[in-house]
């Protein structure tokens, strides 16, 4: 399940939704990115975990001075998403 690709994404939805229906107290899914095997991800089941569980551990921060800034800018343009859909306009060179 986690050496798929983007195109698999509604079958691993499928099975993350049997998996919310048969398992109760599954509260969410945490696994490693396929696409960098030192990065982590979790989905939460919103129906299961209290908003009041969860904390901000770090301030929010403006896209703009965000050092993985340009990082996120080349992922949306493979994802093939624009400017005007998603970015603001003083972002240059998108």
């Amino acid at each position: 399940m986690i050496e798929t690709s983007v195109h698999s994404y509604p079958d691993t939805r499928a099975l993350a939704l049997q998996w919310h229906q048969h398992y109760p107290d599954l509260d969410g899914l945490f696994w490693i990115s396929r696409q960098d095997d030192q990065s982590q991800a979790c989905m939460l089941f919103g129906d299961r975990v209290d908003s009041q569980e969860l904390a901000i551990t770090q301030a929010a921060r403006p896209l703009l001075e965000s050092p993985q800034l340009n990082q996120l800018v080349q992922l949306a343009k493979q994802l093939g998403i624009s400017k005007a859909r998603a970015f603001a306009s003083a972002i240059v060179g998108f």
